[in-house]
């Protein structure tokens, strides 16, 4: 017998990337005889956000005004940045203040709702505290609860891991279920983090990308354009490629490289290119907004070199559409990546493994094309009907 529930859903987030993507693919999934109430930050979802899930489904949208320390920042980044050790100082004594307010606006908005299940959904952990004062307000609250996590745990270190520990505890014990994206976050969030494997469900995200395939465009017709389409950040490595870049143009001046994304790094990047006098070889397109597909099927070796993450989406995209793909061996990307089969891996912050692994592939395109043929068809282990039979799992259980 089929049960109807009311879902109350919530996301905090600034940035773009991954997670609202995964967010949105979740509520496309929930099965149409729920009730499904949004709660997100005024960040988290674009407009166009918004029109893609009414599309897929009927839902009930409500904008929270939270506390957090991203807020903080934004608008006081000036001071902050002349002087680190006043906002570390802050944020240790202000967060905390933060999590009690956010907890009592949850236990506000979640008793009216009349939920009865909260699903909060988070980059990484602990990253957004709103998120986790949702979870814990939904218990107090007597509800089922379920916390999202896309991205590799922080380890604590210091003074701050006995605290962790307890935050934790609190934290596991108050959580039914936590979903996560790839087995990576499983073991780290076990292992670092004392979470029992028992209450984690792994639910990989999935290409939504349709299969009309693209031509190349006229401007990328060299056998040697590099890119990658990722949001610019010091996490996402960017540095890293664009230095191996300079090496590699060096050698291959006909080369070139297209950098479509934007991030807290993009500045640097930009400035770093125009003093290298290499603007008619790289492109920084910043936020695309174009057709992805036909800019990935432009691009000849897609080269992610994140330092940390979960099942990247950047990375699924760009298997489907057949590109050799040069990655790093973090989080969920070996998940995705199986080297010299569907792409090569190289070691985070190693430029030099970076250079060599990108040589082998403009001086081989035999193998350029069977590993983008072998990502293509690896691509059947992350699927849409797998992802919407595992969302439907969560609720029978």
């Amino acid at each position: 017998m089929q049960v109807n529930m009311r879902l109350f859903l919530y996301i905090e987030n600034y940035m773009g990337g991954g997670a609202p993507k995964y967010f949105i693919d979740f509520v496309s999934a929930i099965p149409p005889e729920h009730d499904v109430i949004i709660g997100y930050n005024a960040e988290a979802l674009t407009k166009q956000n918004i029109k893609n899930i009414q599309a897929q489904r009927q839902c009930t949208f409500r904008k929270i005004s939270i506390r957090s320390k991203h807020k903080l920042l934004k608008r006081f980044s000036v001071r902050f940045s002349e002087k680190k050790w006043l906002k570390r100082l802050l944020f240790i004594i202000l967060e905390p203040c933060f999590y009690l307010i956010n907890l009592i606006i949850f236990l506000k908005v979640i008793g009216k709702s009349k939920a009865d299940i909260c699903i909060s959904f988070n980059g990484g952990y602990p990253a957004a505290l709103s998120t986790i004062a949702a979870v814990w307000a939904s218990k107090l609250l007597g509800k089922a609860t379920m916390h999202s996590i896309v991205s590799t745990p922080r380890i604590p270190r210091g003074f701050f891991k006995m605290f962790s520990r307890v935050f934790d505890r609190i934290t596991w014990k108050n959580t039914d279920r936590i979903i996560v994206n790839s087995k990576k976050i499983s073991e780290e969030l076990s292992k670092h983090r004392r979470l029992s494997e028992e209450k984690i469900r792994v639910l990989y995200n999935y290409c939504s990308f349709c299969e009309v395939k693209h031509e190349k465009i006229a401007n990328y017709q060299s056998n040697t354009t590099i890119g990658v389409v990722a949001r610019i950040d010091r996490l996402k490595g960017t540095r890293n490629l664009l230095e191996a870049f300079f090496v590699i143009h060096e050698k291959y001046p006909e080369t070139k490289l297209i950098l479509a994304g934007i991030g807290d790094d993009f500045e640097y990047i930009k400035g770093r290119v125009e003093a290298s006098a290499m603007n008619e070889h790289i492109e920084i397109l910043g936020y695309y907004d174009g057709d992805i597909p036909e800019l990935i099927y432009s691009i000849d070796i897609y080269v992610f070199p994140s330092l940390q993450e979960g099942l990247p989406y950047s990375i699924l995209e760009a298997m489907h559409c057949e590109r050799p793909i040069v990655a790093t061996n973090v989080g969920g990307i070996p998940e995705l990546i199986l080297n010299d089969e569907t792409g090569l891996l190289v070691e985070p912050n190693d430029i030099d493994q970076l250079v060599v692994s990108i040589e082998k592939l403009i001086l081989d395109e035999a193998l350029r094309n069977q590993l983008g043929r072998n990502a293509k068809s690896y691509l059947s282990h992350f699927s849409k009907h797998e992802f919407e039979a595992n969302v439907v799992k969560l609720f029978d259980q």
